[in-house]
């Protein structure tokens, strides 16, 4: 698959629906007192938290299925960002994409955060996800193509799944051009196009819990690139991009 290397900052519309990174860790910190550590920190930006339903879940069947050890017990919502916490993990979800500038703005004090209580005692997974939703049959708007029995697949229904690998990161790219999303309030039909880049264990880099916001912004352009080498060019002419001033 084709990595674009010279990509828009920003296509109108913005298609991005959701931004996501989650960070998966080991700690030293009991289970019971992530939270209070990290709330302690970021009240002033995230002064309301709610209970997850994986708290109403036996202490027992919580602690020790590895099916809950990366759920969150805690969210709190500041606009449309969302802040979710657990004992071995961290996610900040994000509805309103408006460019990295902006969107590493509120994550920077959830990473100083974690260096400054100690939280990480072993990192073990860090991604970062854009799923994008547009009302065109993304067969239409990129250079995908699929031929079933000597026929080329166009109007039927599908769901397409990939992997691109680029030193460190995994990116997992998944399409499908018969989705049902939810938008201010209301359910649109079309085409979603998920991209979730992330490196995990042996591959994490030496020293990644100190560079956090450096190896995220590494999974950000990798997923601009297959995202952008996806797109068909006419398409994106279409859409006002806008680039960045050459130097």
């Amino acid at each position: 698959m084709r990595i674009a290397e010279m990509v828009p900052m920003k296509i109108t519309p913005n298609p991005i629906i959701q931004t996501i990174v989650d960070l998966r860790f080991r700690t030293e910190v009991p289970s019971g007192a992530v939270f209070g550590l990290v709330y302690d920190q970021l009240k002033s930006s995230y002064p309301h938290f709610e209970q997850r339903p994986i708290l109403q879940m036996p202490e027992s069947i919580r602690e020790k299925d590895p099916a809950f050890q990366y759920e969150p017990w805690y969210a709190g919502r500041r606009g449309s960002a969302v802040l979710s916490v657990g004992p071995r993990i961290i996610a900040l979800t994000l509805e309103n994409y408006n460019g990295w500038e902006s969107f590493s703005t509120d994550l920077k004090p959830v990473l100083e955060t974690l260096q400054k209580i100690s939280l990480i005692n072993q990192l073990e997974r860090v991604a970062i996800r854009y799923v994008n939703f547009f009302p065109e049959n993304f067969l239409e708007i990129t250079n995908a193509c699929i031929t079933f029995a000597e026929e080329q697949v166009s109007n039927d229904p599908v769901f397409l799944r990939t992997e691109v690998f680029k030193s460190p990161f995994k990116c997992v790219v998944q399409m499908a051009n018969r989705a049902t999303v939810q938008r201010n309030g209301k359910r649109d039909e079309g085409s979603v196009i998920d991209l979730d880049a992330f490196v995990e264990g042996a591959l994490l880099p030496s020293g990644a819990e100190d560079n956090l916001l450096e190896l995220i912004h590494q999974g950000n352009t990798l997923c601009k690139g297959v995202f952008f080498g996806l797109l068909r060019k006419e398409y994106v002419e279409k859409c006002c991009p806008v680039y960045p001033k050459k130097e």
